[in-house]
């Protein structure tokens, strides 16, 4: 796709005037059937599915805003890429995915006074989890790990995630207990974030 105008900020007054369009594609494949974005696998599928996808983008725009993560707007070239695998069997589901964006900005702050003139932004993340279908419960276990730029040292921002679903009308109605442990990166002076406990009831309708 070729794409001119920025969403939702164009109606805002926030658009791009030099009008450069912005360019993204993706490519996906799956085996043996089309996969169908299941997160969590509460039917138990008896086959083993496989996917994997790549996708790219570029852009070159000359408004800056947005400047925080996930960096939508760059005064600048942005050139992002990403890819993702997925496995899906008998109730155990299983997501990996990394993504890295290539930033030229003319505004140099940006690259901290090193001898470049780009920095990078990248993270991933895995997903696993399993439903047990019969006690209609949902055990799941998450890692993500993100650096906004590369030229920063200690900036990267990670997490260990565990989660129990408990489903009382599958996923419409479902109770939900999260905990997450913050990392710390081995430059940075302390942890980036306090860890945390979530208890939510989920409604869906």
């Amino acid at each position: 796709g070729a794409y001119t105008g920025l969403g939702s900020q164009s109606l805002l007054g926030d658009n791009d005037a030099s009008g450069n369009l912005e360019y993204a594609g993706r490519i996906e494949f799956s085996y043996p059937v089309r996969y169908r974005r299941v997160d969590i696998d509460l039917n138990h599928i008896r086959v083993p599915i496989f996917a994997i996808g790549l996708d790219g983008r570029y852009a070159d725009k000359k408004t800056d805003f947005g400047a925080s993560y996930p960096y939508e707007i760059l005064y600048g070239k942005k050139i992002s890429s990403s890819m993702n695998a997925d496995f899906i069997y008998r109730g155990f589901s299983l997501h990996g995915e990394y993504i890295n964006m290539k930033m030229t900005p003319n505004d140099k702050s940006y690259l901290l006074g090193k001898p470049t003139t780009f920095f990078n932004a990248n993270g991933i993340t895995v997903d696993a989890n399993y439903c047990f279908k019969k006690e209609k419960t949902v055990l799941a276990m998450r890692y993500d790990s993100f650096n906004q730029n590369d030229l920063a040292i200690g900036d990267n921002l990670g997490t260990v995630s565990t989660a129990l679903n408990y489903m009382i009308d599958g996923q419409r109605s479902c109770i939900k207990m999260q905990y997450s442990k913050r990392l710390k990166d081995k430059d940075a002076a302390k942890v980036w974030a306090k860890d945390q406990i979530r208890v939510a009831y989920q409604l869906q309708f």
